[in-house]
C-alpha cells in the first residue's frame, strides 16, 4: 500500500514508489497488489525504473528488462514511471501488468517508453498510466537491449547517438555507464517483429572519425525476426 511506503523511497518531487527496478536483467515481480497509488501532486507510481540510474556516480544505466506476473491494481491509476535515461523494458508475462490497454492484457505484452523508433503500428500510447509517456506493444513484438561500447577514440563517448526506424527517430541517446568492463557507452531498446520493427539505422555526428566500437544485443534467442542495425553518418 502507498501509505506503507518508507520515507526514504519518497522524494517530494516523485511521490511514492512501490518497487524500484534494478540495474540488471531479469527481475520477476510476481503476485503483487498495488493499493492507493492515486496521488496527483506528487504523483504516486507502483513501479519506478530504474534504481539509481539517475545517479552519475553509478554504472550500468538503463534499458534493462523486468518481468511481471500476477499483478493487481487497486485505486492505482498510474502504473509505472520511467526514470532517466527513460529506456527500460517491462514484460508482462500473463497480461496482468498491462491489463485494460489496447495491445496489452496478453501474455508477453511489453511496456516501453514512448520513443519514436518504437512507435510500431500496433503499439498503444498510454499517457494516462505512465510517466513520461509510454507505449504498450502486443506480443507480436519483442524488445531487446542494445549496447554500444568500447569506443575509440574515447573522446567520442560524450556524443549522443540517434536510432531510427521507419516509425520515427530518437536523437537523444546519451552516453551513460554500461557494463562489459567499459566506463561509458550507449544503451537503448529496439523491437523485433513485423515491419517496421527489426530494421534500424544508427548514426552519430562523429561516427566517421571512430576507429573502434563494439555492439551487444541481449537475448538474441528471443528475436521474432532478424535484427538489422545499419550504421550511417
Amino acid at each position: 500500500h502507498s501509505d506503507n511506503e518508507p520515507e526514504r523511497n519518497r522524494p517530494f518531487r516523485f511521490g511514492y514508489r512501490g518497487i524500484l527496478t534494478p540495474k540488471s536483467e531479469g527481475l520477476t515481480v510476481e503476485n503483487v497488489t498495488f493499493v492507493g497509488y492515486n496521488s496527483e501532486s506528487p504523483r504516486h507510481f507502483p513501479v519506478y525504473a530504474c534504481c539509481r540510474c539517475w545517479n552519475d556516480c553509478d554504472s550500468e544505466k538503463g534499458a534493462y528488462t523486468t518481468f511481471f506476473k500476477g499483478v493487481t491494481y487497486v485505486d492505482s491509476p498510474y502504473r509505472y514511471r520511467f526514470g532517466w535515461p527513460f529506456n527500460n523494458i517491462f514484460v508482462d508475462l500473463d497480461g496482468s501488468f498491462t491489463s485494460g490497454v489496447a495491445g496489452g492484457g496478453l501474455p508477453l505484452s511489453t511496456a516501453v517508453p514512448n520513443m519514436p523508433h518504437l512507435r510500431m503500428p500496433d503499439c498503444t500510447n498510454v499517457d494516462s498510466m505512465s510517466f513520461p509517456s509510454g507505449l504498450v506493444c502486443p506480443n507480436t513484438y519483442r524488445m531487446h537491449r542494445v549496447e554500444l561500447f568500447g569506443a575509440r577514440p574515447y573522446d567520442y563517448v560524450y556524443h549522443d547517438w540517434t536510432v531510427q526506424s521507419s516509425a520515427g527517430a530518437y536523437d537523444q541517446i546519451p552516453d551513460i555507464s554500461v557494463n562489459h568492463g567499459y566506463t561509458n557507452g550507449w544503451a537503448f531498446p529496439v523491437a523485433s517483429g513485423p515491419a517496421p520493427a527489426s530494421d534500424y539505422t544508427l548514426y552519430s555526428a562523429t561516427w566517421q572519425d571512430w576507429e573502434y566500437l563494439r555492439i551487444w544485443v541481449d537475448d538474441t534467442t528471443d528475436l521474432l525476426a532478424p535484427l538489422y542495425l545499419h550504421f550511417n553518418y
